[in-house]
């Protein structure tokens, strides 16, 4: 196995020179003592290459700075340009210690590597290209000739060209990207990824050909096509493709940058966990030639505040060291210089981290806990997994109801009549926690219409001879202590979108539930029970609540004076035990450290800018608990497919598919539902499409209309030879599976289409070709997204919207929604359909301890006018739109509330957030957490100092040992560790000549 390295750490020349000069064409010492004033890295960097040089196979030059016009500087000394003005001679060079270690070591491969980081990347493949990669190619072409000229062991360019997003074609180009002010000052022409292939393979044929170098590039670590999709323009497949002039892979070694899984603003973790890097390696066995790709090690550590949600610092395997034997204690910066607390020095173990060979260390840390062994005390808990780690979060919140003052409780129906009944079975146990004691509802009950009958011998529908044959009812009969004026909450189960209404009389006043006086994205629909307010009555000290037929489930009431029904996420709770440390007095004694004078709470969180209020969302994979693979979803009565249906009733109706009367009620034989096609379950949980035959038609369409503004995403993945697949938008016409608007993605001509369908015919509304990357994703999982809003309909597909274009004036008002495919197949993963006129926040939180409660995370939001933005019944903020990005101002009274864009302002990385400080304890203490919002991913709790606590990730031996186990199985070149000074130097005892 080969191994490489860069020069970050090699001493500059004024230090350098101080220990070693050349004098006479020889380098000499001229004072052994001042390699001892150097610093860890630089001292450590060079002990170890004169030590190991000869376990060096390659060694980058990390010295070559590119500007955004092509000019080539001193990355060291970055005013300086490396050619002189006339363009034939070095007017800088490497610092000596490089020049040192080529001429003493020339059998070590070396690399020149030229730099680009950040937007200047832009603005030198696409802004300026015309001049810049031309003058970089001639300066680039000059250095390295007159560097091959000194140094002949120079054999390499490598490309170090990095940012940590993708253009497409046409996308702004600015002049500050991350600047609240920034300007447009260009777009990109082409995809970056066909770009910047496109400028390497220049390199390799203007460059390294004529000079006899080959072609190294650095790439980012991918799992996958354009995946992470920030990275596409680094895709393996489409910089392996290049050729050069000879006919050769332009690109001569891949050089994978595995080592910043985590960074300064991630969440804690090691830089390669080794899941990830197996993602990495089959994904290079699929995209490049295994022997000329090296893999990237970390040499370096991180560690990360977790007082105050401290960003990342680098930590070499020496300063680790220094942590752990108690030679470090935590400070803070102040406003002018740093604050030095009075903590005990602690030295403090490493542990193994069994995720990547890592060691991991908590300096200053007095508990610790994984959330999956937390209790939960309230609400729902989902536990799940994310990177590897296990988490808990709230997928959606639940009603956790506080009745002020119960007068009574219904709980025992009498029924008769046609009768429907569910969960009868163990029915619903409501806790004291709500209801002051447990109280058993028997089951939800709805009534009925009468069924009939047809009857051959008079030629008329009579009643069906039994219980059925009766309109339901269903009777309440309970006493209260006191009559008065109180409310009336009832427990419902509205089982699909069509069943969603009660009627009702309470000691003969009429009441309705449901129907048309709840909202469009009420949250309960298809849950097992819900509370509704039903309003105020006046209540006798015995009462009667009868209620006939309805479409609705009724599981019973409570009476009481006030009712919130507090919709919120989780609650856990910890068990926490706070215990001092041991340290050694001044005669080397172990003696008790004292317990901090306050503790910070931090949870290691993943926090969300808010997302539109969801009316519905279906993974599919929890039928598979239910159902074989195979099951059709579309037997399923909300996505009710298309068929002949009527009310039972006493008129006689003929119809004719089964040369019979039918019994229906005035409106006679509809056609209801809008799905039609094969919709089967798969093993893996997804739900596959399939149309009928070649040219026709299926879809998915949820049983019911909405109005109000939306936004539906599909996650799909299409395959089929020309197919066309994508949503449904506003289906009108029941019975009609080919009606309504569809958001496609147009395989057939590599489009992304918006139009209508009406039967055979199909009017193409607006399109827009489909980028590279999109039609190479045919077949793989997409994101695509249909909204409308104010008469506009959007199509976005991933984070890129293609389609923006009025409504047809004749669009209807409302409609239904689903998922479509022609001529093809389709993989449906995750079905959502959310309100754009309802935003529901992600982002609040709560710390219990001693009876003390500690809010964190509410963002303040105001309108331009500066009005504050307000929350609904369920926690929802009442503002319409795309999305509400620029709405909130800071909050001078609450620093915690933020405000800016809502968006802006969130990570989409775990944060080490302090979620409260407060007084230290010795002993165990509960600490509850509650997660108010759904949506906040929960990993790890902390309890430490407030004065400093922190945990460092270092890779050590074991860890390098972990990441070369996996090279040597994908058959790669080498490991390339960034860097040598910063690493445990236990790896070179390991490496092989």
């Amino acid at each position: 196995m080969d191994f490489m390295s860069w020069s970050l750490n090699a001493p500059s020349s004024i230090v350098f020179d101080n220990y070693m000069q050349k004098t006479n064409g020889k380098w000499e010492i001229i004072d052994e003592t001042a390699i001892d004033g150097w610093g860890d890295t630089d001292r450590n960097f060079f002990h170890m290459y004169e030590k190991y040089h000869d376990k060096i196979g390659d060694f980058g030059l990390h010295e070559f700075g590119v500007n955004e016009d092509g000019t080539i500087y001193d990355y060291r000394a970055t005013s300086y340009l490396i050619l002189n003005d006339a363009l034939d001679d070095l007017q800088m060079t490497v610092p000596s210690s490089l020049q040192y270690l080529m001429e003493t070591y020339p059998n070590i491969n070396y690399s020149i590597q030229p730099i680009n980081f950040g937007q200047k990347v832009d603005k030198f493949l696409h802004v300026n290209r015309d001049s810049s990669i031309p003058t970089f190619i001639n300066h680039l072409k000059t250095i390295a000739e007159l560097y091959q000229k000194r140094w002949p062991m120079i054999n390499c360019i490598e490309l170090d060209f990095e940012k940590i997003y993708t253009l497409n074609e046409g996308d702004p180009i600015y002049d500050d990207r991350d600047a609240e002010d920034r300007t447009v000052i260009g777009n990109a022409v082409g995809d970056d990824w066909n770009v910047y292939a496109d400028f390497v393979k220049r390199v390799k044929d203007e460059i390294c050909i004529p000079l006899g170098m080959k072609l190294r590039v650095n790439m980012y670590a991918m799992t996958g096509d354009f995946n992470p999709h920030y990275y596409g323009w680094h895709d393996y497949k489409t910089l392996a493709s290049r050729t050069d002039i000879n006919g050769n892979q332009a690109i001569d070694e891949f050089q994978i940058m595995s080592y910043d899984f985590t960074y300064a603003y991630s969440a804690p973790g090691p830089s390669t966990p080794l899941w990830w890097l197996k993602e990495i390696l089959n994904h290079v066995d699929d995209s490049l030639p295994n022997d000329r790709t090296w893999i990237g090690n970390a040499g370096y550590g991180r560690r990360w505040g977790l007082d105050a949600g401290q960003p990342g610092s680098a930590v070499t395997f020496h300063q680790l060291l220094m942590w752990q034997n108690g030679m470090y204690v935590h400070n803070h910066s102040g406003e002018t210089d740093w604050i030095w607390h009075n903590q005990p020095w602690l030295p403090f173990a490493g542990f193994n981290d069994e995720s990547s060979g890592y060691q991991v260390t908590y300096p200053h840390l007095y508990d610790k806990f994984l959330v999956n062994f937390a209790d939960v005390v309230q609400g729902t808990v989902n536990n799940t997994t994310y990177s590897g780690n296990d988490i808990v979060t709230s997928y959606f919140k639940s009603q956790q109801p506080i009745f002020t003052n119960i007068r009574g409780i219904a709980n025992n129906a009498v029924t008769s009549g046609n009768i429907a009944s569910s969960y009868t079975g163990n029915g619903e146990d409501i806790s004291g926690d709500y209801l002051g004691s447990d109280t058993h509802f028997s089951g939800a009950y709805r009534a009925n219409k009468a069924q009939y009958q047809y009857d051959e011998p008079t030629s008329a529908c009579v009643p069906v001879p039994d219980e059925t044959g009766t309109d339901g009812n269903i009777n309440f009969d309970f006493d209260i202590g006191i009559a008065g004026n109180y409310k009336l909450i009832a427990l419902v189960h509205f089982n699909t979108y069509a069943n969603n209404q009660i009627n009702g009389t309470l000691n003969g006043t009429a009441f309705t539930i449901g129907g048309d006086n709840i909202e469009e994205w009420w949250p309960f629909f298809v849950d097992k029970s819900a509370w509704i307010d039903v309003g105020s009555f006046d209540f006798q000290t015995s009462n009667t609540i009868n209620l006939s037929p309805s479409s609705g489930f009724i599981w019973g009431f409570v009476v009481c004076d006030d009712f919130d029904q507090n919709f919120l996420g989780g609650t856990i709770e910890f068990d926490s035990n706070v215990q001092p440390y041991y340290k050694r007095d001044s005669n080397g004694e172990p003696t008790q450290a004292s317990i901090p004078e306050n503790v910070t709470l931090t949870g290691e969180i993943l926090r969300r800018p808010p997302r539109p209020a969801i009316i519905f969302e279906d993974t599919f994979s929890h039928m598979l608990s239910q159902e074989d693979a195979g099951f059709n979803f579309t037997t399923i009565n909300y996505y009710m497919n298309t068929q002949d249906y009527w009310d039972s009733g006493e008129t006689a109706t003929y119809y004719e598919t089964d040369d019979a009367y039918a019994c229906t009620d005035s409106l006679g034989i509809q056609r209801i539902g809008f799905s039609d096609g094969t919709w089967e379950l798969q093993e893996n949980g997804t739900v596959k499409g399939v149309p009928y035959d070649v040219g026709y038609t299926s879809q998915l369409v949820l049983y019911r209309k909405f109005s109000w503004a939306i936004q539906v995403r599909a996650d799909i993945a299409v395959s089929g030879t020309y197919p066309k697949a994508g949503i449904r938008v506003l289906a009108n016409e029941e019975g009609n599976g080919n009606e309504g608007y569809l958001a496609l993605l147009d395989y057939s001509q590599n489009k992304v289409v918006f139009g209508y369908e009406n039967g055979d015919s199909f009017t193409e509304i607006a399109s827009e070709w489909m980028s590279d990357s999109l039609v190479g994703l045919k077949g793989s999982t997409t994101n695509l997204y249909a909204s409308i809003h104010k008469g506009v309909a959007y199509v976005t597909v991933g984070e890129r919207n293609y389609i923006t274009v009025d409504m047809p004036q004749d669009a209807p008002n409302g409609g239904a929604y689903g998922v479509y495919i022609t001529d093809g197949e389709v993989e449906l993963s995750l079905f959502n359909i959310s309100t754009l006129d309802r935003w529901e926040p992600l982002e609040k939180m709560e710390v219990e301890v001693d009876g003390n409660v500690y809010e964190y995370g509410e963002v303040t939001r105001t309108y331009e006018d500066g009005s504050n933005i307000s929350y609904d019944d369920y926690g929802y903020l009442v503002v319409s739109g795309l999305d509400i990005e620029g709405l909130g101002q800071p909050d001078p009274d609450n620093p915690e509330n933020e405000g800016g864009s809502a968006s802006l302002d969130f990570s989409q990385d775990f944060q080490n957030i302090a979620l409260a400080e407060h007084p230290a304890w010795q002993g165990q203490k509960p600490i509850r957490v509650r997660m108010k919002d759904a949506g906040i991913w929960f990993t790890q709790f902390y309890v430490g100092d407030s004065e400093g606590f922190s945990v460092a990730y270092n890779s050590d031996l074991t860890g390098f040992i972990e990441t070369t186990n996996l090279l040597f199985e994908h058959n790669c070149k080498g490991i390339a560790m960034w860097t040598i000074g910063q690493e445990d130097p236990l790896v070179f005892q390991y490496l092989p000549s």
